[in-house]
């Protein structure tokens, strides 16, 4: 018993590290602002929480932000809120998984996730991430609003921007995430097994 949770322990943190690697890799959109750019490092999380548990997918995602600290531009409040974000995704996914290993529940839980995960990154938005660059980054909100009114023309209020951007936006990454997992669980769960 002791060797299986440090087994988990291990392969958890491997894949915390190779989520830190993988959030390095960024891609803008066009039909986004700059500010907000897709990353796929919570495959990771989702494929921890697949393979070896929810508690394992908190572990990756922890260990995946706090090496994010490193790289940190805004004090630690974008892996606060990427960590609140992702495991709003990845705990609903993997304990829907956990009930019942199927495809039909992995997707299932994958589209659970993806919905929550939207929740999380308004809610986010709106009571941290807003908040801290508008107050202590000295970056206003309407700027903000400005920067996203120029590629989506129907933001014009803060609503507006959590609806037709930061929602938008996470639905389209989860809905990727979700893709992903849904292509390369199958070939890397073997090696979590081991």
């Amino acid at each position: 018993m002791r060797n299986t949770k440090l087994n988990f322990m291990l392969k958890a943190t491997l894949m915390g590290a190779i989520g830190f690697i993988l959030s390095m890799i960024e891609t803008p959109l066009f039909i986004f602002p700059d500010f907000l750019k897709l990353d796929i490092s919570e495959i990771t999380t989702i494929i921890s929480g697949f393979a070896l548990g929810p508690v394992y997918a908190v572990i990756t995602s922890v260990i995946k932000n706090g090496l994010g600290l490193f790289q940190s531009t805004s004090g630690g409040v974008g892996q606060i809120a990427n960590l609140i974000i992702g495991l709003s995704f990845a705990i609903p996914a993997s304990l829907l998984y956990r009930r019942k290993k199927t495809r039909a529940h992995a997707i299932q839980g994958l589209i659970l996730g993806t919905l929550c995960m939207m929740a999380a990154g308004v809610l986010t938005n709106y009571y941290i991430l807003l908040p801290f660059y508008a107050n202590v980054m000295k970056f206003p909100i309407n700027a903000i609003i400005a920067v996203a009114n120029a590629i989506n023309p129907r933001v014009e209020t803060l609503t507006d921007l959590l609806l037709w951007v930061i929602a938008p936006f996470n639905l389209l990454k989860g809905s990727i995430i979700s893709l992903i997992t849904i292509l390369i669980y199958k070939k890397l769960s073997p090696l979590l097994h081991k």
